[in-house]
Parts: C-alpha cells; structure tokens; sequence
C-alpha cells in the first residue's frame, strides 16, 4: 500500500500560516492595548497634578490655569477613547484569531480520521496478503 499523504495538506499548511499571523495580531493589538492603558495612566496623573489648587493672583492667570486644566481633561477623554478603541482592535483579534484555529482544528481532525482509515486499510491488506500466504502455503480454502 502506498504511504499515507494528507491530500489537503497545502490548505492546512496555509490555515497553519493564518493562524499565526493572527496569533502575532493578537499579541500586537495586546502590546498596543497596554501602551494605551500605561498612557492614560500617565495623563490621568498628570490631570490629577495639573488640578490642585493654584494661588494665582490675577484673572489672567485663572483663565491660564482653567484652559491648561480643561487641555488636560480633553487628553484624558482623548485617552480613554484610544484605550476603547485598542481594546476592540483586540477583541476582533482574538475573534480572528479563534476562528483561525477553528479552521485549523477541522483540518487537523479530517487529517486524524483519514490517517486512521488508511491505516486500517492497510491493516486490512496486510491481513488479506498474510491470509494468501497461509492458503497457497497450505493448500485448501479460507
């Protein structure tokens, strides 16, 4: 009998490719999920730094100080909104990603069972030829 080969081996092999470029996704859209989340981190203290009280003494420092406070709050609502955003691009990677290794998980189980029918077969052929030998050594019907 001849060896056994996965006839859909390239599209596995190609499923296989795909999974891993999802996987590196996911673990881009992870690294970029915790710069963004270190980065409101950053502004949030530098919103709660930039918020103290301030002695300032005349009007146009006080409109200094409340525009410098009302950019620091903008870059925290900024902030919060790309850590929202860079948390979607992750979860659509791990959906990606999922489904990839369920494309290959189908393949990689129709490789199982037709390996195992083809071993069986081959068991089978390998009783019959033995079954041969056994009637032409001895002579007579199985």
């Amino acid at each position: 009998m001849r060896r056994y080969r996965f006839r859909l081996e390239p599209v596995l092999r190609v499923r296989r490719q795909e999974q891993d470029a999802a996987r590196a996704a996911v673990l881009a859209a992870t690294a970029c999920a915790c710069a963004e989340d270190e980065s409101l981190a950053e502004r949030d203290r530098a919103y709660a730094a930039g918020t103290r009280a301030h002695g300032s003494r005349s009007a146009a420092d006080f409109v200094h100080v409340q525009e410098h406070r009302a950019a620091l709050g903008r870059a925290v609502l900024d902030q919060r909104r790309r850590v929202q955003e860079a948390q979607l691009r992750l979860e659509q990677a791990r959906t990606d990603w999922t489904a990839a290794a369920a494309r290959v998980g189908a393949l990689e189980r129709l490789d199982e069972r037709s390996r195992a029918e083809h071993t069986a077969r081959a068991l089978k052929e390998q009783e019959l030829v033995v079954d041969d030998l056994v009637v032409s050594r001895f002579g007579g019907t199985p």
